[in-house]
């Protein structure tokens, strides 16, 4: 709007400027302070930024802050390698800068075991442990990009954390079970969609277990609580073949065509009812895997993924 004065001189009139609230490093402020906005006349229209699932802007999930410490749950979003390694990185480094910046006193990082596996030179004989690392150019020779992201994000915090000091513990889920709060099918939930569908996938170098979701919440509260934990934590109910998990399937819901597999689907894999060692000697205690199990397909039926059952004879 353009008005004069008495003295014949124009004036612009602008509406007020609307300055939303400041968060660290937002595409507003990349740097966390107020930067003055331009004229409403010159400022360049800017396309919308793409954001990966989950995320806030910048990377940093909506709702990061706590009173005592804060959880990261930096999950790559299932994308081409265009659009999964850097978001994946980037986002846990934005988490990782904005908790130094406000003196958050610990940051548990919510890895997987996508992080971990596949890594086919793993010793033959020896129960896989927090020391295993995803074999980068073995996912990468198989496009397989989100143990890729996994795994560099994973690697970026921890180096993050001891060129800046920060507090960090991370936690290493196996394939989460549970009730779905989204509206959607997620990775986890889908092996188990997908066994109940006649799915003969040997989960292949993937598979470690299964963990209940709620699990891993209470581990993750317990690593903030926790003074002394550090370094990594396997968070499953357990390590075993997926066939023997499939067959534990086949017996809870026969109705369904559940492949039973022959031998093997994890070469080489060694049994541990243990494994997540570091996590039971700091008092937790896991979810037995056939309630994870029901919990999960009572939630599929529910929202109405699951519905091929063997033809009553």
């Amino acid at each position: 709007m353009v008005s004069e004065n008495p003295s014949g001189t124009r004036v612009h009139h602008y509406p007020p400027l609307h300055i939303p609230r400041l968060r660290p490093f937002s595409p507003l402020f990349p740097t966390g302070r107020y930067q003055p906005h331009r004229q409403p006349d010159r400022a360049p229209r800017q396309p919308p930024r793409r954001r990966s699932r989950g995320q806030g802007r910048g990377g940093v999930r909506r709702g990061w802050g706590l009173p005592r410490g804060v959880a990261l749950h930096a999950r790559g979003p299932v994308d081409p390698q265009t659009e999964l390694l850097e978001p994946a990185v980037k986002g846990t480094l934005n988490m990782l800068a904005a908790a130094k910046k406000f003196g958050v006193r610990r940051v548990v990082l919510t890895s997987s075991i996508s992080a971990m596996v596949p890594n086919p030179g793993w010793p033959t004989g020896k129960v896989f442990d927090e020391s295993s690392w995803t074999d980068l150019d073995y996912c990468k020779s198989r496009q397989k990009w989100y143990p890729v992201s996994k795994t560099l994000a994973e690697k970026a915090a921890w180096e993050f954390a001891k060129e800046n000091k920060v507090d960090v513990v991370a936690i290493n889920p196996a394939t989460c079970l549970g009730q779905l709060l989204q509206s959607g099918l997620n990775a986890s939930c889908a092996v188990l969609q997908q066994l109940l569908q006649g799915s003969k996938d040997t989960q292949e170098y993937h598979w470690l277990g299964a963990v209940h979701v709620k699990d891993v919440a209470t581990a993750q509260i317990l690593l903030f609580e926790t003074p002394t934990a550090s370094g990594r934590y396997l968070c499953t109910n357990g390590i075993y073949q997926f066939g023997d998990f499939a067959e534990k399937i086949f017996k809870l819901f026969p109705e369904f065509p559940v492949h039973r597999f022959v031998g093997e689907t994890q070469p080489g894999l060694v049994d541990c009812e243990d494994a997540a060692k570091r996590l039971i000697d700091l008092g937790l205690k896991f979810t037995p895997v056939e309630d994870a199990v029901r919990d999960t397909v009572f939630s599929l039926k529910a929202k109405g993924f699951l519905g091929q059952e063997k033809p009553s004879s």
